[in-house]
This record gives C-alpha cells, structure tokens and sequence, in this order.
C-alpha cells in the first residue's frame, strides 16, 4: 500500500481549517444543531474539558461563508472591518434532544482534550511503556491539528483585505511529528502563490 505524499495531506488540512469554524457556546449539542442549519457537518468537538468552546468543520468552505453573512460583526465607520471564524452563540436555555428527530445533525465526539493532572502519568513497568505514554499524553491529536491549522486560516483571513494572494502556513514542531499539545505555533507568510502546490505543478514540470 502506497503512502500518501505529505504534501497532499498539509493540504488536506489546509482544507479542513478553511471548511472550519470555532464557536463559544454555552450547549455544545444545541450549537452542532444550529450549525447544521448552514450546511452538513463533517467534524464537531469542544476544544477543552469546560466545553466553553467548539470546533466545527462543515462539508463546503460555502457552507462558513453563509453562516458568517447571518452572523453579527463589530463594525464601524473609518474602523478595519472584521470577518472572523470565532463567533459566539449566544442563544440560552438548554434543549433536549429528541433523537427521534435529529436527522442528519452530527454528534459530537468522544473528549479528546489533554488532561495534565498526576493521576493521568501512573507507573509503567519499563521505560517503552512510559515513552509510549508520554508520547500519546503530550503528542498532538487530531484536536491539535485541526485548531493549529484554523489559527493559521484566521490570520491569513485578517491579512486578506490587505494581501489577498497571502498564504499563512504551520511549520515546525507541529508537522515534524516533535512537538506536543502545549508547544508554541510557527507560522509562515507566503506572499504570492499556493505553498500546497509543488513546484513542478507551478513550472509546468511533470
């Protein structure tokens, strides 16, 4: 079985980050419900234990792009206008689900936050084991990713009025396979051109 080629699953991250959105929400369920209403869903998880807030990848990058034109943004006259990811739903009350009724709305995930209490480290009967454990404690998950990557859409969502051609990509620890859940994120401008292209799409090569 052949190995997919790196590239194309940066890209493929990409992708996901730019069909993606993070919400604060006071009921994760009733929130994956609403974002249903703009589009079918692909991934739905709360970022952290207090489940304050949620990342949500839809099917289609059109599917974000309504949710944002229903959605209310800080703007005034002679003031840089925003466009963001990060929205807040901020509808109250709780909603009980009648699972007879919830169609194809996308249930959330299995918790797959870090936990750094000591009890989450036990003993281990030899140094592979601890190793192993450490690896899968500290090592970025899929949550991980996915937000690493979201950050990196945000920023260039920012610099887009200004740099419309602009690419903001992660590079470093967290594609080398070295860093872990609380490292920092490097990020890199590319001014003109796709970064996920290879070069020999770009020169006409084979």
């Amino acid at each position: 079985m052949n190995a997919v080629p790196f590239i194309q699953v940066i890209r493929e991250r990409y992708r996901q980050a730019c069909r993606s959105v993070v919400i604060r929400t006071q009921n994760p369920e009733r929130t994956v419900r609403a974002l249903s209403s703009f589009g079918s869903l692909k991934f739905a998880e709360c970022v952290s234990h207090d489940k304050q807030y949620l990342i949500a990848e839809f099917t289609s990058e059109s599917c974000v792009k309504k949710l944002q034109e229903s959605s209310l943004f800080f703007s005034e006259s002679k003031k840089f206008p925003l466009i963001s990811r990060c929205l807040f739903d901020e509808s109250k009350g709780q909603t009980h689900l009648n699972r007879q009724k919830t169609g194809n709305v996308l249930l959330l995930m299995g918790e797959c936050w870090h936990l750094t209490t000591a009890s989450s480290y036990p003993a281990m009967a030899n140094l592979d084991e601890e190793l192993h454990s450490l690896s899968e404690s500290l090592g970025l998950n899929e949550l991980d990713m996915r937000a690493r990557f979201l950050a990196c859409v945000m920023v260039e969502d920012l610099l887009r009025p200004l740099l419309p051609e602009a690419r903001v990509i992660p590079y470093g620890s967290c594609l080398n396979g070295f860093g872990w859940w609380d490292s920092d994120l490097d990020m890199m401008l590319c001014l003109q051109g796709d970064p996920y292209v290879p070069a020999s799409i770009v020169s006409g090569g084979t």
